[in-house]
């Protein structure tokens, strides 16, 4: 078991430095053109919902964009941990893995009032499987709000056939490139979408 549990994790770990590469390579120029597109696939489903969504890094689609104010990022309290504290500009701080986050005087949402989350993801299949950066953090945060709209936005290159998932993974429900949308197999997905 500790065998096939220690081969799964270095599958994961190289299909995480392989899609690493790949997206480091896109130019910025590229990586604005494509996130224009997931921005006008992902604003239909926005609706002024009250919305977390994460600062993106170097050659991720940034979604920042679409958004209306109030809406939320993640801000890192402990090790694995995380909430949900408003975006004020001024207010951005790095955390410990050079990422902007709110500062703590950022007003907080309790994860259950969250209605759509964005999500990011290295890889996902058309199961909602994502495969991050493996620390856990949004697995963890996703499991205290389970009635949220769950969003993964990515190239469309991102989206495989079927990536290999561990038991606490949280799939999203909805995946968004800059060419299409795919619907996770959700029984509860009808539940989720906005009126």
């Amino acid at each position: 078991m500790a065998c096939n549990s220690f081969g799964l994790q270095a599958l994961r770990q190289h299909l995480r430095n392989q899609a690493l590469t790949r997206r480091n390579k896109i130019r910025t120029l590229k990586k604005n053109r494509l996130s224009a597109r997931i921005r006008k696939n992902l604003l239909p489903l926005l609706l002024g919902k009250p919305t977390m969504a994460y600062f993106p890094l170097a050659q991720e689609p940034d979604l920042l964009a679409c958004l209306t104010p109030p809406f939320y990022l993640p801000r890192i309290i402990s090790r694995g941990i995380m909430e949900a504290r408003q975006f004020i500009p001024q207010k951005l701080t790095k955390n410990r893995f050079g990422i902007l986050e709110p500062d703590l005087s950022c007003p907080t949402i309790k994860p259950q009032n969250l209605k759509i989350i964005l999500v990011p993801a290295l890889l996902v299949d058309s199961f909602g499987n994502r495969l991050g950066f493996g620390n856990g953090y949004y697995d963890r945060f996703l499991k205290t709000c389970p009635h949220a709209l769950k969003i993964a936005c990515v190239y469309d290159w991102q989206i495989t056939h079927k990536l290999p998932s561990l038991e606490h993974d949280i799939a999203v429900d909805i995946i968004i490139t800059e060419k299409r949308t795919v619907l996770a197999p959700d029984p509860l997905l009808s539940s989720k979408l906005p009126d």
